[in-house]
């Protein structure tokens, strides 16, 4: 099977520019395509086929809104270009200002089309504005599973004070690699129509459609309090169980290839999940991280340097 990696703003393009040419047997045929306002996070080795840039644009500046007009009027424009074929793997960032939107707008026409769609997101709680730009991020997607009726599958990882951006980046590509092996196409009692019920769970669980958090585990799962499994599908070997110690509704059970079990050394079983209630904490830490810097921010008396006696010129010169 084909997957489809679309980069989008810098830290989209950072991740999805590892995976150009990198195809190895036993995972899905990958290839990579990068989405921007502008050319300063593309590095000469991109070649400009794969490039879609938002010409007359340059950058957002972590606002939002700046170039969301441009943006929203181009998206058709955009799938036009890549054509993108398989399963569709939308990276951006969601406290950005460029990535934030495209990502977003790009996935709104996809989920239109009905693809197999799953979005790696790159959170942050640096700073307010990062903060509050992932909150908003991470609820366009849930309203925008409401609207299409059809569930927003996503990879989330967030930067932090405790997680920097190589590391998060890092996880993320290994998320990626592992979602090439599930779809490969190769793994034997697996087929497209348990993949697509999997994403799209509507179809086979009673769950609503809504934004779902996509995760890997291996051996056993390990969940959030309130968190429950949605959607699995495990691959495994014939002499390891495939049972999961969670009530689930909904699973498709694989086999690996030999030879991507002799290459990968994968504990197994190997879970790709759905989980459900896995935002509502996410926002909620984040929503109490604009709130203190808020506080902070009102605490702090603005002092200034001018004092009356200082004359100035008609060009604000003192003199």
């Amino acid at each position: 099977m084909k997957c489809t990696i679309i980069g989008c703003g810098g830290a989209g393009i950072n991740i999805a520019r590892r995976f150009m040419g990198k195809n190895e047997e036993g995972f899905a045929e990958l290839d990579a395509y990068f989405v921007d306002t502008s050319r300063s996070n593309l590095t000469k080795d991109v070649p400009s086929d794969r490039v879609y840039l938002f010409e007359g644009l340059d950058g957002s500046g972590k606002l939002r809104v700046a170039n969301y007009d441009t943006i929203a009027e181009r998206s058709k424009e955009v799938l036009q270009a890549i054509k993108p074929q398989g399963l569709v793997v939308l990276v951006h960032s969601a406290g950005g200002g460029s990535g934030s939107v495209i990502g977003p707008v790009i996935a709104s026409e996809l989920l239109k089309k009905e693809v197999m769609l799953v979005v790696v997101c790159v959170g942050s709680s640096d700073s307010r504005i990062e903060a509050e730009n992932t909150i908003k991020t991470l609820k366009s997607y849930a309203v925008m599973a409401e609207r299409h009726k059809t569930p927003v599958n996503m990879i989330y990882a967030e930067n932090s004070a405790e997680l920097k951006r190589g590391a998060v980046d890092k996880t993320l590509e290994t998320n990626i690699v592992l979602l090439s092996l599930f779809f490969s196409g190769e793994n034997r009692e697996i087929d497209t129509s348990d993949l697509r019920n999997f994403l799209n769970y509507t179809k086979v669980t009673s769950y609503p459609a809504a934004l779902a958090h996509l995760d890997f585990f291996s051996e056993s799962i390990s969940l959030g309090r309130d968190q429950t499994i949605i959607s699995a599908v495990t691959l495994t070997d014939d002499a390891t169980s495939s049972s999961l110690s969670y009530p689930i509704e909904y699973q498709a059970v694989g086999f690996l290839p030999e030879k991507v079990k002799s290459v990968s050394q994968l504990g197994l079983p190997l879970h790709m999940v759905n989980v459900a209630n896995y935002f509502h904490s996410v926002v909620d830490r984040l929503s109490q991280k604009v709130a203190s810097v808020d506080e902070a921010r009102q605490a702090v008396v603005h002092k200034t340097i001018v004092s009356r006696d200082d004359d100035a010129t008609d060009l604000g010169i003192v003199l």
